[in-house]
C-alpha cells in the first residue's frame, strides 16, 4: 500500500484538515519537515531517544524529511481515538530495530531515556521498602534502574531469560497497567502549535493543552460572587474580619466623636487633628494588643489545647500569621494618622497664644514658658517618645519585606523585628501625662506584653539552666536535607506539633521552627532540616565538619553524605559514599516548645487527607507514625485483632480516624530516603484498609505522556505486588488532579462521616487552588473543611 492509498484510508476529511494546516504552520522548506521542526517546533521535544524514534516513525521513506502525508499519517496515529492504534505506535517507537519484537535491550534504552526524560535519573526502590529491606542509602543509578525496570516487565511477559516482547504481550501489559492513556496524544498536550482548529481537535479528542480555552477568553466571576465564595468557604475568618472592623471603627469613630462634642474646649483650639489623633491612638491600641497575642506561641498552643481543641470549632488559629500581617498594616496606616494629627496639633499649640493653650488643655503657660513647635518635638515627653516610635517604625517595617525573608535574610528581619518590642514600650509610656486626654494603653497592651514575653524569657532560663538537647544521631538523607534524632528530655508534645531549635556555636539569638517527624509514644525526638537559607546551611557545615571543640560528648557518630570524589568501590551508587566519622562531640542544640500547629486537629476527624509539598511532609510523618505505633501497641496487647474490628470502634486506638491519605508531591523519588523508618512499618502492619499514600513526581512529565510508558507499566506491576501485601503506596507522575481526587474521597468515605480534614502544607499558589477544588467538591451531605499550614 503506498503513502496516499494509507493515507485515504486511514485519515478522516477532518484530519487531513487539521494536521494539514499545522503542518504548513511548521514546515520551512518544500521538501518537508526536519527532525527539529517535527520535535522541537510541534512536540516541544529536545534531541535525544524520543525525537529520535518519533521521527524515524514518521519519516516513512527513510528520507530524512517528514512529508505532508507523512505527517498526517503519524498524527493520526498518535492522537488517534483507537487505543490499540496508539498503542502500535506506542510499541514502534521501542522497537528501534524494526524487528517485530521488543529485546532486552530495546527496552533498556526506552526505560533509560524515559527515566532521564523524567528526571528520575536516581530512584529507590520503592518496593524495598515495604518488603523491610529498604535503606536510605540503597540507590541505584540511571542504568542500573533502567534494567531493574526492564526487567520487571521482561518477567511478567515470561522473558526472563530469552526471547523478545511481540506487540500483543506488549498491549496486554500496556491495557493493564495503564488507565486512561490513549486519548492524550502526550507531548502534544504541550504542543508549540498555535493553530486554533489544532487545539479544538485535541479538546475535542480528550486531551488537553497548555490553554485549554480555545476561545482565548478566560471567564471571569463577579466581584460580588468572588466575595460570596470567599465567605462561604471561610465562615470563621469572616467573622472575625467583621468582628475586628466594627471593633476598630467603633473605637475610632468613638473616641473621634468624643472629642468633636464632648471636648468643645480642645475641638475649637485643635480642630479635627485632635479627634484623629485620639481617635487612631485607641485604634492603636487594640491593634498592638492583637499583633503581640498572634504572636505568642504559648498563647496560641494553650487555646489550641484547652477542652480537647474546642476552641477550634469558633476561632481559625492557623489565621494568626495572616492577622499579625494585617493589624502590622493597619498598626503602620493608623501611625501615619496619628503622627499626621499630632503634626497639626504641635503647630496650632506652638502658634497659638498662652491663654488659648491654658483654656484648651488647663496648664499654666505664660508667654514666656509657652513651648514652641521644636519645644514639643525634641523637649516634650510627648514629642520624644513620639520619635522614638517612628525610629523604631523605620528600623521594623523596612525588614518584614518578603523577599527579605524569603531570600536567606532571616536574621535581618528577625533582628529589625525586635525593635517592635521597644516600641510596644514606648506606646505604653507615650501618653502616661495624659495631656490630651486619659491614659489607656497600658490598660490595653501591658496584658498581652506580658504574655508575649514569656517565650523570650522561657529561652533564656533554657540557656541559664546550660542543659542542652544531646544530638543522638543525624544523617544526610540526600544533599540538602539533614535529619537529626535529638534526646527527648522528657519533652511532652502531640503528633503534628513543632518546635524551636537554637544552636549557639551558630547564632545566640536565633531560633528556628522545625516540625517533629517522630510520634509522641518514640524514644526520640526527630527533625529533618533542609538547606534553604543562611543558617539552614550553617547548620548543614556544623554537622558536616563537627570541631571537637563544640558541645556535648557523644561518640561514634555517623554521617550519610554525598561525595562527588567518591569511586564505584562498593554497592553504593557512584559518586556516592557513606562517610563514617568518630567524633568525641557533637554541637548542642536547645528546644524551645512544643507548639500548637494546625495539624494536630487531625483527631477531629474520621477522614482526613493529608496534602504536602516536599519537606512539608513532616508533620504528617509525626501524625503517621503515631497512627502506626498505636496499631502495633493494640495489637501486641490484644492478640492481634483483625484489623478491620479494631476500626469498628472510635476509641479502640485510642484515636477516632478511621482512613487516612496522604498526597505527598516532590520533585523526584530520592525523598522516599526521608521516611525509611515510617515506610518499613507501612510493610510490616497491615494498615491498607485505613492509610493510603499518593506520591506525585512532580519534575516528571504528566499522566498520559508517551514518555511515562514504560515507567508507568513497571510501577504497575510492582504496585500489584505491593497491594498483593495489602500496602497502599502509589506513585504517580506530574501533579494530582484534585477535582478527582476530592470526588473520590468523598466517593468513598461518604458512609464513614459527613465531613472530611484537609491538612495541607504547599506553597501559597497551590494552596489557594486545592482550597478552592475542596470548596467545590463540598456538598451538603459531605464537607471538606480546609486547614493550612505557613511552612
Amino acid at each position: 500500500m503506498d503513502l496516499s492509498e494509507a493515507l485515504t484510508n486511514t485519515a478522516s476529511a477532518e484530519q487531513v484538515e487539521v494536521f494539514g494546516e499545522v503542518y504548513r504552520e511548521i514546515v520551512t522548506d518544500e521538501r518537508g519537515l526536519t527532525k527539529r521542526e517535527l520535535c522541537k517546533e510541534a512536540f516541544g521535544l529536545e534531541d535525544g531517544y524520543f525525537a529520535d524514534r518519533i521521527f524515524a516513525i514518521f519519516d516513512a521513506d527513510h528520507s530524512n524529511r517528514v512529508n505532508r502525508d507523512e505527517f498526517i499519517l503519524g498524527m493520526c496515529a498518535l492522537v488517534s481515538k483507537d487505543e490499540e492504534t496508539f498503542v502500535e505506535f506506542l510499541f514502534d517507537l521501542f522497537d528501534s530495530n524494526d524487528t517485530g519484537e521488543i529485546d532486552e535491550d530495546e527496552l533498556y534504552q526506552g526505560m533509560l531515556a524515559s527515566l532521564r526524560a523524567n528526571k528520575l535519573s536516581i530512584a529507590h526502590r520503592i518496593e524495598d521498602f515495604f518488603d523491610g529491606e529498604g535503606s536510605a542509602t540503597h540507590k541505584a543509578d540511571d542504568e542500573v534502574r533502567a534494567r531493574e525496570l526492564a526487567q520487571e516487565i521482561f518477567a511478567y511477559t515470561g522473558h526472563e531469560t530469552s526471547g523478545g516482547i511481540t506487540k500483543d504481550e506488549f498491549k496486554n501489559v500496556f491495557f493493564s497497567y495503564i488507565e486512561e492513556w490513549g486519548r492524550l496524544a502526550s507531548p502534544l498536550t504541550k504542543t508549540r502549535i498555535t493553530t486554533r482548529k489544532f487545539k479544538q481537535y485535541l479538546s475535542q479528542n480528550g486531551a488537553t493543552t497548555e490553554n485549554t480555552n480555545v476561545t482565548g477568553k478566560k471567564k471571569k466571576k463577579s466581584l460580588i460572587k468572588r466575595i460570596g465564595k470567599r465567605i462561604t468557604h471561610n465562615p470563621q475568618r469572616t467573622f472575625w474580619l467583621f468582628l475586628w472592623v466594627i471593633i476598630n471603627s467603633g473605637l475610632f469613630f468613638g473616641n473621634y466623636f468624643y472629642y468633636k462634642i464632648g471636648r468643645p474646649e480642645l475641638f475649637e483650639l485643635l480642630g479635627t487633628c485632635i479627634c484623629l489623633a485620639r481617635g487612631s491612638a485607641l485604634a492603636l491600641q487594640l491593634n498592638i494588643a492583637i499583633a503581640l497575642l498572634t504572636m505568642s506561641r504559648g498563647f496560641l498552643t494553650f487555646i489550641r489545647n484547652a477542652y480537647n481543641g474546642e476552641a477550634l470549632n469558633y476561632i481559625n488559629l492557623d489565621d494568626n500569621v495572616l492577622a499579625h500581617k494585617m493589624v502590622g498594616i493597619t498598626i503602620l496606616l493608623l501611625a501615619i494618622i496619628h503622627t499626621a494629627a499630632h503634626i497639626c496639633d504641635f503647630s496650632v499649640i506652638g502658634n497659638a497664644s498662652a491663654d488659648q493653650v491654658n483654656s484648651a488643655l488647663g496648664t499654666n503657660y505664660t508667654a514666656g514658658t509657652k513651648p514652641s513647635v521644636a519645644d514639643l518635638w525634641l523637649r516634650s515627653w510627648q514629642g520624644i517618645t513620639g520619635l522614638l516610635m517612628l525610629t523604631c517604625f523605620a528600623i521594623a517595617y523596612p525588614g518584614i519585606l518578603d523577599w527579605m525573608r524569603k531570600r536567606g535574610h532571616f536574621h535581618i528581619f528577625w533582628g529589625t523585628h525586635q525593635m517592635l518590642i521597644v516600641f510596644s514600650i514606648v506606646v505604653m509610656i507615650h501618653g502616661s501625662q495624659a495631656l490630651l486626654g486619659p491614659y489607656t494603653a497600658v490598660y490595653w497592651i501591658l496584658p498581652p506584653f506580658v504574655i508575649y514575653l514569656m517565650n523570650p524569657l522561657q529561652r533564656l532560663i533554657l540557656f541559664s539552666k546550660e542543659n542542652p538537647v544531646r544530638v543522638v544521631k543525624r544523617s544526610f538523607l540526600e544533599p540538602n536535607v539533614l535529619g537529626l534524632e535529638l534526646e527527648r528530655n522528657g519533652l511532652d508534645y502531640k503528633a503534628g506539633q513543632y518546635v524551636f531549635l537554637n544552636v549557639p556555636e551558630i547564632s545566640l539569638f536565633e531560633w528556628h521552627p522545625f516540625t517533629l517527624t517522630s510520634a509522641p509514644d518514640d524514644a526520640n525526638l526527630t527533625v529533618h532540616i533542609r538547606n534553604v537559607g543562611n543558617w539552614t546551611k550553617a547548620v548543614h557545615d556544623l554537622y558536616l565538619h563537627s570541631d571537637s571543640d563544640l558541645g556535648t560528648k557523644y561518640e561514634n557518630s555517623v554521617i550519610t553524605a554525598t561525595d562527588p570524589e567518591a569511586q564505584a568501590d562498593d554497592h553504593y551508587i557512584p559518586k556516592e559514599r557513606k562517610i563514617v566519622k568518630k567524633l568525641n562531640y557533637l554541637p548542642r542544640i536547645y528546644i524551645d516548645g512544643p507548639c500548637g500547629a494546625p495539624s494536630q486537629a487531625y483527631e477531629r476527624y474520621k477522614v482526613n487527607v493529608f496534602i504536602a509539598a516536599g519537606i512539608g511532609v513532616t508533620p504528617y510523618a509525626s501524625i503517621l507514625s503515631h497512627i502506626l505505633n498505636r496499631v502495633r501497641y493494640h495489637r501486641k496487647t490484644q492478640a492481634a485483632p483483625e484489623f478491620d474490628s479494631m476500626l469498628s470502634s472510635d476509641n479502640e486506638l485510642g484515636l477516632p480516624i478511621k482512613k487516612v491519605y496522604l498526597f505527598w508531591a516532590t520533585k523526584d523519588e530520592m525523598s522516599i530516603a526521608w521516611f525509611e523508618k515510617l515506610l518499613k512499618d507501612l510493610g510490616e502492619l497491615d494498615v491498607s484498609e485505613m492509610i493510603e499514600i499518593h506520591h506525585y513526581y512532580t519534575s516528571a512529565h504528566e499522566k498520559g505522556d508517551l514518555r511515562n510508558a514504560l515507567i508507568g507499566m513497571a510501577h504497575g506491576i510492582q504496585g500489584q505486588k505491593m497491594q498483593m501485601n495489602r500496602n497502599r503506596y502509589y506513585s504517580h507522575y506530574g501533579r494530582p488532579n484534585w477535582a478527582s481526587v476530592f470526588s473520590g474521597i468523598k466517593k468513598s468515605c461518604r458512609m464513614i462521616d459527613s465531613k472530611c480534614g484537609i491538612f495541607a502544607t504547599v506553597p501559597p499558589q497551590f494552596r489557594t487552588m486545592v482550597k478552592e477544588e475542596a470548596g467545590k467538591a463540598s456538598e451538603h451531605d459531605f464537607r471538606f473543611h480546609f486547614t493550612s499550614e505557613n511552612f
